[in-house]
């Protein structure tokens, strides 16, 4: 998807996003940005509430229908 990149110090950046599903098998204790992110379970529902672009919110929903009806 793609979406502008809001800059404090310069103008909007338009980004390209590139989203895959992953399967985790396992948590890391520490990671590198630890600091920075928080890391949140959540269901679908909740996490395309979440995000604040639309575009990726769209993703995540259609992710999870793709996911039910696969599952069903």
């Amino acid at each position: 998807y793609l979406y502008a990149k809001v800059r404090a110090t310069a103008g909007d950046i338009a980004c390209e996003v590139h989203v895959f599903p992953l399967k985790v098998k396992n948590l890391a204790g520490k990671w590198k940005e630890a600091r920075q992110r928080t890391r949140r379970w959540m269901n679908g529902a909740e996490a395309a509430a979440a995000v604040r672009e639309p575009d990726l919110a769209a993703l995540i929903e259609d992710f999870c229908r793709r996911a039910r009806a696969k599952a069903a």
